[in-house]
C-alpha cells in the first residue's frame, strides 16, 4: 500500500462553480476549472506525487493569472502590455502572464488597435492634441512603437492641427487670467499650453502669427 498522499474532495466552489477545489487530505492544493480537472483526468482517490502536484500547480497558477487579469479587464480596459505588467506586478511568472494575456488577445478580449484609437479619442475630445502628446499617452499605456506610430498617422489624415490648435488658443485667450497678463506673458503662456498639449513647433508658430492682434493687445475683448 503507498504512502503517498491521494486527492481526497474535488468539489465546486460556493461562489464560482464553474471552478472548483482541488484537497489533498485536509488541504486545499489547486482551484482549478472543471476542463482542466477534465484535461489532467483528476479523480478522487489518486495518489499525489511530485509529478501531478507539479501538472496541477502549473496549470492551478496559470488560473490564477487567468482569474486576476478578468478581474483587471472587468474594471477597465488595459492595453496587452498593461495587463501583462499589471500581473507580473502582482507576482505572477512572466511567462504564465505572457501566455494568458496572448490567449485573451487571440479571443478579442484585449484589442490593443481599438483601446489606442479609443485613447486618441479621448485626448482629442478633451482639449485637442498633437502627435508629440499623443505618442507620450500612449506610451504611458504600454502599446508597441510600431502600432502607436501606425495609430498616430491614422488619426492625423484628417485632423486639422492648426484649427484644433487656434480653437485651444482662442478659449485660453477668452480666460480673464490671460487678459490680465501683459503680452509677453500672454504669449508664453499660450506657446506654453500648446506645447503641453503636444503640438508641433510649426504649428503652434502659425497659430501665433494668426493670433498675433490678441497676443499684443491687453483689451481685445468682444
Amino acid at each position: 500500500m503507498s504512502d503517498l498522499p491521494t486527492i481526497t474532495a474535488i468539489k465546486a466552489r460556493r461562489t464560482d462553480p464553474d471552478r472548483c477545489s482541488v484537497r489533498v487530505g485536509k488541504k486545499t492544493v489547486a482551484t482549478l476549472r472543471w476542463e482542466q480537472v477534465n484535461t489532467l483526468g483528476l479523480r478522487v482517490g489518486d495518489v499525489w506525487d511530485q509529478n501531478l502536484a507539479e501538472r496541477v500547480t502549473q496549470l492551478a497558477a496559470a488560473e490564477q493569472v487567468r482569474v486576476d487579469a478578468q478581474r483587471l479587464i472587468n474594471r477597465r480596459d488595459y492595453s496587452s502590455g498593461e495587463l501583462r505588467f499589471k500581473l507580473t506586478q502582482k507576482g505572477h511568472d512572466a511567462r504564465t502572464s505572457e501566455a494568458v494575456v496572448a490567449r485573451l488577445v487571440e479571443l478579442g478580449i484585449v484589442d490593443d488597435e481599438a483601446y489606442g484609437r479609443s485613447v486618441i479619442a479621448t485626448q482629442r475630445a478633451r482639449k485637442g492634441a498633437g502627435a508629440r502628446l499623443l505618442q507620450q499617452k500612449l506610451m504611458q499605456k504600454r502599446l508597441p512603437r510600431e502600432l502607436i506610430d501606425e495609430l498616430i498617422r491614422e488619426a492625423d489624415e484628417d485632423y486639422d492641427h492648426i484649427g484644433e490648435a487656434r480653437q485651444l488658443a482662442d478659449r485660453k485667450l477668452d480666460t480673464a487670467a490671460l487678459q490680465r497678463c501683459d503680452p509677453a506673458k500672454r504669449r508664453q503662456r499660450i506657446w506654453s499650453l500648446l506645447a503641453r498639449r503636444g503640438f508641433s513647433p510649426d504649428t503652434i508658430n502659425r497659430v501665433m502669427s494668426d493670433l498675433a492682434d490678441r497676443l499684443r493687445n491687453d483689451d481685445d475683448v468682444d
